[in-house]
């Protein structure tokens, strides 16, 4: 069982974190599922000589500086546990999930949710239909989209044990493969914030899973970049996410990593993102970029979220 003091860890570390999370995925909302290759995002939206809208965007009617559903069910997630006092509560999480999608709860652009993905589609719907909540998230192999791995990073601030990490995945997403890469994310991100080198916190996590998939995570660090694969499968977004802070010295250039290699941009670029906001904090040389912050929407609200998530973890764990 792994768990950690919450003590250890400040709102500085959570809102980094957190802020992490939402500008890598606005900066990979406009570029979702475009082809590698065919653009160079090169800047954020609020640098208008670098980089660019897309010929051709998904979400043509969704403004620069949007996060999307990874940073909504993140901040859900939040707020679920705020709610259970600083435990987890896996009915409440899901209805949680709920708010934001029907009641426009959590959104970067008020009461205007985007980005649902299909298995999280389907372990709502099962859940409305009275399915018990630990049946609703998807098992097949085939359920193993990025849906559970997008939202999971604000748990390594909690005290919860692996199991407890797996849980939170199986809400919506319930495969080994998941629940799995999860727990190396929490588990890598413990890690970053004891000051542990990125490289040997991947290589801990390789050698600890027990599965299969994951056990070449490390050396896939080292592979050229045509070899890494940015799809919504959870195994890709996890090796990719990796590979873009292995291979980056800021925040900004590896979350410019993550868009370039195209697809799901917005997921991948997210996952990295908060892994790296984790890593090099806010401004300075290497830190998330002050501007990119001011021009991502709703920042304040993200800011306020984390005053009350870290507010309750400092007193559940007295």
């Amino acid at each position: 069982m792994t768990t950690i003091r919450q003590e250890k860890y400040t709102i500085e570390q959570i809102k980094s974190c957190l802020l992490g999370m939402a500008v890598g995925d606005a900066l990979g909302v406009p570029f979702e599922f475009e082809t590698r290759g065919t653009f160079r995002a090169s800047g954020y939206h609020c640098d208008t000589q670098h980089g660019g809208i897309p010929r051709v965007s998904r979400w043509s009617g969704i403004p620069w500086g949007a996060w999307s559903d990874d940073t909504s069910m993140a901040l859900a997630s939040m707020d679920a546990i705020v709610e259970a006092k600083g435990k987890l509560n896996s009915e409440l999480m899901m209805r949680k999930f709920i708010q934001w999608w029907d009641a426009g709860e959590n959104c970067s652009i008020e009461e205007t949710p985007f980005g649902l993905g299909g298995c999280i589609d389907k372990a709502m719907s099962n859940y409305l239909a009275g399915m018990p909540i630990e049946n609703c998230g998807g098992r097949n192999e085939s359920e193993n989209g990025n849906g559970s791995l997008m939202r999971i990073l604000p748990m390594a601030f909690c005290n919860f044990s692996d199991d407890e990490i797996r849980q939170a995945s199986a809400v919506t997403h319930a495969h080994e493969q998941s629940t799995e890469a999860c727990v190396i994310c929490i588990n890598i991100a413990r890690d970053l914030m004891r000051g542990i080198p990125f490289d040997d916190a991947v290589k801990t996590a390789s050698e600890k899973t027990k599965v299969v998939v994951y056990k070449t995570l490390y050396d896939l660090l080292f592979v050229k970049d045509e070899e890494v694969v940015s799809t919504g499968y959870v195994v890709d977004t996890l090796r990719t996410a990796l590979w873009c802070i292995h291979h980056t010295a800021s925040y900004r250039e590896a979350v410019l990593a993550a868009v370039n290699f195209g697809y799901d941009t917005d997921t991948v670029a997210c996952v990295t993102g908060g892994l790296a906001g984790i890593i090099y904090g806010v401004g300075g040389p290497c830190g998330i970029p002050q501007p990119w912050i001011d021009a991502t929407l709703r920042i304040q609200f993200i800011e306020e979220k984390c005053r009350i998530f870290s507010h309750t973890l400092f007193e559940s764990a007295k």
